[in-house]
């Protein structure tokens, strides 16, 4: 499983007597410093925070307010991070202060092996055929065909 890891990505809702941009500034601006050196400690790959700027636009088809993601190389790893007394005793409490955890299954949402066909904005895996393919598609819209 070379350069493959897992990801656990985790969808949330924001506790109902929060506004959206009150939810976003704590997630960020309080949570995320907690979450980070926790997240270095155990080794983890990466983690990442997403918020909804098309939520307007796809208002129906989206019920949270945000995903957080988790890379890690394998489940013993994560299960040790779970266990560490900083993460129930620190960043457990400090989700009570902006997710609804009535209607949030933090951990896990999904989870499954990752694999990264770019990264850094380069391709990972022999792309020729598709290339090519792209390269014909580009030369029809170009000549209106």
């Amino acid at each position: 499983m070379a350069g493959e890891t897992l990801r656990i990505i985790g969808f949330i809702k924001r506790r109902p007597d929060l506004t959206t941009g009150q939810f976003y500034e704590h997630w960020e601006k309080v949570h995320a410093p907690l979450v980070v050196p926790w997240i270095l400690k155990h080794g983890f790959t990466s983690y990442m925070q997403a918020s909804h700027t098309l939520r307007d636009l796809l208002s129906s088809s989206i019920d949270f307010d945000g995903a957080g993601s988790f890379e890690f190389r394998d489940y013993d790893q994560f299960l040790a991070a779970l266990s560490d007394p900083y993460y129930h005793n620190v960043i457990a409490k400090d989700e009570l202060n902006f997710i609804d955890r009535k209607t949030t299954q933090v951990w896990p949402t999904s989870m499954g092996i990752q694999k990264n066909f770019v990264v850094d904005g380069k391709a990972t895996i022999d792309t020729s055929q598709g290339s090519d393919l792209l390269k014909e598609w580009d030369e029809r819209a170009r000549k209106g065909t």
